[in-house]
């Protein structure tokens, strides 16, 4: 039973992996098809319509990757959602940035105004998250060792060794006895 519910888990991944890569395939194509129509639009519009269809790709593309270490590691961590998230907020905060140019005067400039500082709140909060989400993933490693952290990259996370300084944990030596020297008794 278990494992008829694993393979039923990872073909859903695999499932929503291939999903994410066409859909990834269409923003692209509809990020070159933006850039071609720059005359039609102008220079400003393209620009900001090509940052915020690329924002979206990473978006889609830090899922790909997230749903690819899930895969590989079957475990669901905390840091590519809150990566994500911030992509999130600061495609959205571009969004709104540009609509407050062209609603200087009005009504709808105090509520975009509002929206932006609720979304630099956001932006923080979830950065602090992800501080903290980080330096105690580096905590957990005993003394000395170094453990895979995961990093996020444009295409995906990468993986790094990080080292583990000694005042976050210290271990006392044994006299006459050196670090990372077995004894052979």
């Amino acid at each position: 039973m278990a494992s008829a519910v694993d393979f039923a888990e990872r073909a859903v991944y695999y499932a929503a992996a291939v999903f994410l890569l066409v859909t990834i395939a269409l923003v692209f194509f509809s990020t070159v098809v933006s850039v071609l129509r720059v005359g039609e639009v102008g220079a400003f519009g393209t620009a900001l319509e090509g940052l915020d269809k690329v924002l979206l790709i990473f978006i889609f593309a830090e899922l790909l990757g997230t749903i690819s270490t899930i895969l590989r590691e079957q475990e669901v961590t905390a840091e590519p959602f809150l990566l994500i998230g911030i992509i999130a907020v600061v495609r959205r905060v571009l969004a709104v940035t540009a609509s407050i140019e062209q609603s200087l005067g009005t009504p709808e400039f105090d509520r975009l105004l509002a929206e932006l500082g609720v979304l630099t709140v956001l932006v923080i909060s979830l950065s602090l998250a992800l501080y903290f989400t980080r330096r105690a993933g580096r905590r957990e490693a005993p003394h000395g060792q170094t453990h895979p952290r995961i990093v996020a990259g444009m295409f995906g996370n990468l993986h790094q060794e990080t080292p583990i300084p000694q005042l976050l944990c210290p271990i006392p030596t044994p006299v006459g006895q050196e670090r990372g020297v077995q004894n052979n008794l």
